[in-house]
This record gives C-alpha cells, sequence and structure tokens, in this order.
C-alpha cells in the first residue's frame, strides 16, 4: 500500500522506515515523485482490481463460497485490521497470498507476521494457510511470458527483432542477504 495523498506521505514513511525520522530532504524528493503521479500510490487501486479478479474466478468456480479480502502492510487498509473483520465476520480458515511472487523474510514473512499480529491483537483464531512463494509456478511464468510477447507485438512487425525487454525486481539490501534471507 501507499498513501492516498500528499499529506499522509509522513505517516506512511514513519511506517514504511520504522518510526526512523524522514529527512526534510528525502520527504522533499519523495513528495516531488508522488507529485509526478498525481499526489498518491496506485497500488491500492491496482490491488483492489487483482483481487476483484481472482474473486470473480473464485465465485464463477464456487459460487458464495469463498471471500476476499484485502490488507496492506504499510497503509490502510491494515492488514490487522483486516484480520479483526475477517474474525467478526465469522472467518475461521483463510489462505493468505502475499503479491510478491518470491519469498523473503523482509518481505513476505513480514506480511505473514501481521497475520499474528492481527489474529494477537483481536484475541483470535483462524487457520491460516500462507502462500509463500509462486515465483516458480507454470501458470504464473505463462502469464508473465504472454505478458512480455504483448509488448514485444505492439512494435511494428520489422521492428520486433530489435526490441529488448528488461526485467527488474525488487531487490534486497546485502546486509539482509548476508543475514541469511533468500
Amino acid at each position: 500500500g501507499g498513501p492516498n495523498s500528499l499529506e499522509e506521505l509522513p505517516g506512511y514513511l514513519s511506517d514504511i522506515r520504522a518510526g526512523r525520522p524522514t529527512t526534510p530532504a528525502v520527504l522533499e524528493e519523495i513528495s516531488h515523485n508522488y507529485s509526478r503521479i498525481g499526489g498518491s500510490s496506485p497500488l491500492l487501486e491496482i490491488t483492489r482490481q487483482q483481487i476483484a479478479a481472482v474473486s470473480e474466478k473464485l465465485e464463477a468456480a464456487a459460487p458464495g463460497v469463498f471471500r476476499t479480502y484485502l490488507g496492506m502492510r504499510h497503509w490502510a487498509p491494515w492488514i490487522e485490521e483486516v484480520i479483526g473483520q475477517m474474525l467478526d465476520d465469522g472467518i475461521t480458515h483463510a489462505v493468505s497470498l502475499v503479491l510478491a511472487p518470491h519469498f523473503s523474510k523482509l518481505s513476505v514473512a513480514k506480511y505473514q507476521g501481521k497475520i499474528a499480529d492481527g489474529l494477537e491483537m483481536y484475541h483470535g483464531q483462524m487457520d491460516f494457510r500462507n502462500i509463500s512463494s509462486y515465483h516458480d509456478a507454470p501458470k504464473f511464468i505463462q502469464a508473465l511470458a504472454n505478458r512480455v510477447e504483448q509488448g514485444i507485438n505492439s512494435w511494428p512487425e520489422d521492428e520486433r527483432d530489435d526490441v529488448h525487454v528488461i526485467f527488474s525486481a525488487h531487490s534486497l539490501p546485502v546486509r539482509i542477504i548476508k543475514m541469511g534471507d533468500p
């Protein structure tokens, strides 16, 4: 998740930096970057669209059986509060899926920890099955390949042989890798 406005940016940065202060220069730089994309993070809306698509598929496969919830680690809707809502809704069994396909203690495990925090906060119990990694799932790989192919095909046919593909991923600091994070 991310801030919905520039006014929310200091609070968001405080959370993402675990309470460490953000210098005025860094706040100014990040505010400028957010201003360039409309003043808010598009991640919440994109994630809502992804969840709506998954919900639609689940509903088509098993009408009325599944419910989906959205929780964010660093901004509203907070994972812990969503766990409270799930408990209020009587949910006893759930699957968690972090929208990062590869496991990392610094990312996926932290999201899963927020689930545990929510259960503790609301004194609840729920049987969770965590999907920790799906980077090597054949259909996921095929979906990525399809997107790359769509991108290449957006070029005129006589230029496609000259198109190069750049892959990028969220990286981990070296100190975290040295501590044993995959």
